[in-house]
């Protein structure tokens, strides 16, 4: 058993929320043992425990992979799983638990300390387990054999339609007359693993987070179409008494366990998804890919990004797997989802991609862009895809310890993608952030950029620039070459000399800062704080599925009425998601010019 190769990004992403160091965090992480349970028949819960365990490979070296039926699905299923969590980390310790007792699904993987006791549970460390589906449910074919030990670190998640439940109490997953209620929208499981393995960080970073941590059932739930808080301690309602029509239409309609009204069920499929462009194939790109790819939909997928994958972006990329490093992300993504690489849906997606390896912007088919999934690092990036006015375009992002999505289908009616991230204050330039990050004067950072020099060069003279003044020892600059007090001060290791030698100064702040190549030092800028896996794949799936509602008129019109969704990954239910946002004062959808192209695409594409 094994700590994946990228571990130290891993730590990185911790920094922000727990105070843990990089040895401490991977002793505890050593002597975790996660347990995946799947109960629910949906078949997109199959989507969704393969998710957990991607997710899970990513963090935890020590998995248990627990089916409730002994049945040759399930064993197929978990053989999957074992694949899946092979590719990613190729010296995790995998076991198969079955209600006959636990085996080795590989050869001799125990190890010392990570045994189960008698009752199943482990005779050292911390056992947490995660369930797919509410094993209480009649559907599920058995009752609930949960041992003691484990019930204040076990963690369910269901879904129904396009809501998903965290703990829900016996019969949520039922209608008021004991009937199934309509399965979950194989998004929305999917988004129901992504919050089942937010709660399981929370379990056991526990002490780590304080008033944060997760200690015992925390319930809650959310309709995710329509944002409202849903009762989990109550089952699925139904006036007619009769059960949900899990085959209907989009346009068919089932109660809600709200009940404020009729609430769309799942679309039936295929979807046509259209003509779509996604922007950005990092964290968030992937997991938007992957969700659609789970929908039995078409469409045409344009994906846009000019990089490649590094070692570090495995710790979150869901389409990745340990021998990727260096593929191009757009063609990773049309592979994945022209092949089913992970195997979720089990048949290759109606999709189809079409890889662009460029930035937005760069193609003349950007300017007439009908829908757009923007799924990108920085606010700067993000306000020229605004500039561009897209009839419709869907936003997400990650933030220290939470996330957001947020929908723009009105320009210079209401908030465009531009409204939320234009600057009311001055900014740093590259160059200040890239002098901060890697703890160098501007002045010099400036000259490297101007120069275009790898930093394994001296500069061939120093700049004068009246707001920036030289230092007394600036000709040292043009005898000492950058990395060499790059290596003095620790911000590059003696180690890694050769491969950042001949780098320029911005790909070291890409590719070494904000990219996790570098062990960072100090505290780390803004920008290039690195987000956890699961909270990266949920706000990817969530700017998926804000796809798919767009695609059907019910589901459209049941949409709640905010621009902008957040949530707290680090606080668990019950939560306020819709956030109120108005229009940013002397942004660019206030000019006559944007407003005009943006009416033309809109009369293009009504």
């Amino acid at each position: 058993m094994a700590l994946p190769a990228f571990f130290s990004r891993v730590a990185d992403s911790l920094r922000p929320v727990a105070d843990v160091d990089p040895d401490t965090l991977a002793d505890k992480v050593r002597d975790v043992r996660l347990h995946l349970d799947i109960v629910s028949q949906d078949d997109a819960a199959k989507g969704a425990f393969l998710l957990a365990c991607n997710l899970a490979a990513r963090l935890y070296p020590v998995i248990d992979l627990r089916h409730a039926h002994e049945s040759s699905r399930d064993e197929t299923l978990t053989h999957q799983a074992r694949d899946l969590i092979r590719a990613i980390n190729p010296d995790a310790d995998i076991l198969l638990d079955t209600r006959n007792g636990s085996a080795s699904l590989v050869e001799a993987e125990d190890e010392p300390g990570h045994g189960h006791g008698p009752d199943g549970s482990d005779d050292t460390g911390l056992a947490v387990r995660l369930r797919l589906g509410a094993s209480f449910s009649t559907n599920a074919g058995h009752s609930d054999t949960t041992q003691p030990w484990a019930q204040d670190r076990l963690v369910e998640v269901s879904a129904r339609g396009w809501t998903i439940a965290v703990d829900p109490a016996e019969g949520w997953d039922r209608l008021d007359d004991g009937t199934s209620a309509e399965p979950g929208h194989p998004v929305a499981w999917l988004a129901a693993a992504a919050f089942g393995m937010s709660e399981v960080f929370r379990t056991v970073f526990a002490a780590e987070l304080g008033d944060r941590g997760r200690t015992g059932r925390q319930a809650g739930g959310i309709d995710l179409l329509t944002a409202a808080p849903v009762d989990v301690d109550a089952p699925a309602s139904s006036s007619s008494g009769e059960a949900a029509d899990t085959t209907a239409v989009a346009t068919s309609e089932a109660t809600s366990s709200a009940d404020e009204g009729a609430v769309p069920i799942a679309e039936a499929e295929p979807v046509d998804l259209g003509e779509f462009f996604l922007v950005g194939g990092g964290a968030i790109g992937q997991a938007a890919a992957l969700a659609l790819s789970e929908v039995d939909a078409v469409g045409v997928m344009h994906v846009v990004d000019p990089e490649t994958v590094t070692l570090s972006n495995l710790q979150r990329y869901v389409l990745t797997r340990a021998e990727d490093v260096g593929a191009v992300k757009v063609d990773l993504i049309q592979d994945a989802v022209r092949n089913n690489a992970f195997g979720l849906k089990g048949a290759a997606s109606g999709l189809e991609v079409k890889p662009f390896r460029g930035k937005w912007g760069d193609s003349e088919e950007h300017l007439d862009a009908h829908q757009v999934l923007v799924a990108l690092d920085t606010a700067r990036d993000r306000i020229t895809v605004a500039a561009t006015a897209p009839r419709h375009a869907y936003n997400a992002w990650t933030q220290v310890a939470d996330l957001g999505w947020s929908r723009h289908e009105e320009f210079s009616v209401k908030p465009c993608l531009a409204c939320l991230y234009y600057p009311s204050r001055p900014r740093s330039h590259d160059h200040e952030l890239i002098a901060e990050a890697v703890r160098q004067t501007p002045l010099r950072v400036l000259a490297y950029l101007t120069y275009n020099l790898p930093i394994g060069y001296p500069l061939p003279s120093v700049p004068a620039i009246a707001e920036l003044p030289a230092p007394p020892d600036a000709v040292r600059w043009t005898q000492v070459a950058l990395i060499e007090d790059l290596l003095d001060d620790g911000v590059i290791e003696q180690t890694q000399r050769n491969e950042w030698a001949e780098k320029t100064v911005g790909l070291l702040y890409r590719d070494g800062i904000c990219a996790g190549g570098l062990l960072p030092v100090g505290d780390l800028p803004g920008e290039a704080l690195v987000p956890l896996a699961h909270q990266s794949a949920l706000a990817g799936i969530l700017l998926a599925a804000e796809l798919c509602w767009s695609r059907s008129p019910s589901l459209t019109a049941r949409r709640d009425s905010q621009v902008e969704h957040r949530y707290d990954v680090l606080r668990g239910f019950p939560q306020v998601f819709g956030r109120p946002r108005e229009r940013t004062s002397h942004c660019l959808c206030e000019d006559t010019f944007f407003a005009a192209h943006a009416g033309a695409v809109a009369a293009k594409h009504p």
